[in-house]
C-alpha cells in the first residue's frame, strides 16, 4: 500500500508556481485543497506521483542559474518552498 503524502504550499509561493513554472503547477494543481486561508495543502495518491513532483522542483531548481552558475533568486524560492512544504 503506498503512503499518503502531504505538502502544504502558500498561496502566494503557489501563484509564483503557476506564472513561472507551470509545469510544476499543472502536477500540484488538481490535488490542491484549501488548508487555512493562507495556504493549500496537496496530497499524492501514490509514490510516483510525489516523486514526479520532487523531480520536477529538483530540475527546475537546478536550472534557475545566474550566468556564473549560481542559484538565482527563483531558484532560492523554489528550494525553500520545498523546504517548507
Amino acid at each position: 500500500m503506498s503512503e499518503l503524502r502531504c505538502l502544504v504550499f502558500n498561496n502566494n509561493d503557489l501563484e509564483f508556481l503557476k506564472k513561472q513554472y507551470p509545469g510544476i503547477y499543472s502536477v500540484l494543481k488538481l490535488k490542491l485543497a484549501e488548508h487555512d486561508g493562507k495556504h493549500q495543502v496537496w496530497r499524492s495518491d501514490s509514490e510516483e506521483e510525489y516523486q514526479e513532483l520532487w523531480n520536477r522542483f529538483t530540475y527546475e531548481t537546478a536550472n534557475a542559474t545566474d550566468s556564473s552558475g549560481k542559484i538565482n533568486e527563483a531558484g532560492l524560492r523554489l528550494r525553500h518552498m520545498w523546504d517548507q512544504a
